[in-house]
């Protein structure tokens, strides 16, 4: 790539863009905990993702200019996302007491076995000691225990959630 050639340019940034949208799709399609919790093959996994998006966006042929349109172009995106993710990322409520809410966990692509796992961790012993997990729009997965009534703060932007 020359110095500021306007359709290479214009190329590069075209093919950041469908790769870095191709990519969101592919992880939404995985569901949100895909990030969040990463095993070793999960990070190489990314690794390798990461490297056919540089090499694809940089049209096979790394320029220190191509470069440069590129990593500004995903950052653009990201910032876009990330903002658009703001308004629409709220969270799952996955359990409501000690009922499971199976159909928010097929939405939300989280097993039974990861819901599991999450409680353990939290330190829950029985079913009757959650007040609420919920999925995070990170990813991460919330748990609170049965006790005082909740702050309504903590609760307004969890749909089905009756406090």
């Amino acid at each position: 790539m020359t110095w500021w050639a306007p359709g290479e340019v214009l190329a590069v940034v075209l093919t950041t863009v469908v790769m870095y949208v191709v990519f969101l799709v592919l992880v939404r399609i995985m569901g949100r905990r895909s990030l969040a919790a990463m095993s070793a093959s999960d990070i190489a996994a990314v690794t390798a993702f990461g490297a056919v998006l540089g090499r694809t966006t940089l049209l096979g042929e790394p320029t220190l200019t191509g470069g440069v349109v590129a990593l500004v172009t995903l950052f653009v995106l990201q910032r876009l996302f990330a903002r658009a993710g703001k308004r629409s990322g709220a969270p799952i409520l996955l359990m409501a007491g000690p009922e499971i809410r199976h159909a928010e966990l097929r939405r939300a692509r989280v097993s039974v076995g990861e819901l599991r796992q999450c409680l353990r961790l939290a330190g829950i012993t029985r079913l009757d000691d959650v007040a609420w997990v919920v999925l995070e729009a990170n990813g991460r997965m919330s748990v609170a225990r049965r006790g005082a009534s909740p702050d309504p703060f903590l609760v307004e932007d969890l749909p089905g959630y009756g406090a």
